[in-house]
């Protein structure tokens, strides 16, 4: 797609040896207002899902028009950006995320000696158009790569698609059959105790996302993204061990997770 043309350009700055984005200049960019963008903020924060350390960093400002009043904002990584970036849809919106990586990847391949990042400037645009092209170049072979690959292994994607990833996660549906729960019962029984909608996706209540029983992970689905949780499997252990019947019936005081997280 064609990027739209920004009237500034996306900061990326370097500190402490990371690119990180100001939350101002995000708001800015996107044309947002940056309470809105603070309370979007706040929303992945208070979400209960277990975040990278240094994805938000708080801080505060001053501003000439209110003196000595300090006001909130945010320092966040390529990690942090990216959660707070999927809520902006929109081919614009696209156009921007598409500058804003351009900006990160040129910050962390090149330009971690200088403090701030200036697209508009000639030389270093001409390194970022660059590097560009030979992140596209990579991207489009292992593409066609992965392509001839999922060709060839078309007769064995029934048995691949009872399992989400070779590193033992499981999806929420395929963690029922592994335990040999319908499905359906399984995740609602699920929802009573253990999990909760946040912003429209399953997620695990922090209880059991601490204990490394659940992983929360963002999913793309064409232009927008959302969060899906799986099962790790110390978490199918967990729950094999607090199944007590062999399916799922209206549950009783005492069945399933009544008896709390301990163990």
């Amino acid at each position: 797609m064609t990027a739209p043309a920004l009237a500034s350009s996306p900061v990326v700055a370097v500190i402490d040896g990371t690119a990180v984005a100001d939350s101002r200049d995000v708001a800015a960019l996107f044309e947002k207002n940056h309470r809105d963008v603070l309370r979007s903020i706040d929303a992945l924060l208070s979400s209960g899902v277990a975040l990278p350390p240094r994805s938000f960093a708080q801080g505060v400002y001053t501003r000439p028009d209110t003196g000595q009043q300090q006001h909130r904002r945010f320092l966040m990584d390529r990690d942090g950006f990216a959660l707070l970036a999927m809520g902006f849809t929109g081919a614009r919106a696209l156009g921007f995320k598409l500058a804003y990586i351009a900006a990160f990847n040129a910050m962390e391949a090149g330009l971690r000696g200088s403090a701030r990042i200036d697209v508009r400037d000639p030389g270093q645009l001409a390194l970022i158009a660059g590097q560009l092209v030979e992140l596209n170049r990579e991207l489009t072979a292992r593409a066609e790569a992965a392509e001839r690959t999922v060709e060839a292994a078309a007769p064995k994607l029934a048995f691949v698609d009872r399992f989400v990833a070779a590193d033992g996660l499981y999806g929420l549906q395929n963690a029922a059959r592994a335990l040999g729960q319908p499905p359906n019962g399984f995740i609602d029984r699920l929802k009573r105790d253990v999990l909760f909608y946040q912003g429209g996706s399953l997620v695990p209540r922090a209880l059991f996302a601490n204990r490394g029983l659940f992983i929360v992970k963002p999913v793309l689905n064409g232009e927008k993204a959302r969060y899906q949780t799986f099962v790790t499997a110390k978490g199918l252990h967990w729950l094999a061990d607090r199944l007590r019947t062999p399916a799922l019936p209206t549950p009783s005081p005492g069945d399933l997770f009544a008896a709390g997280v301990a163990g």
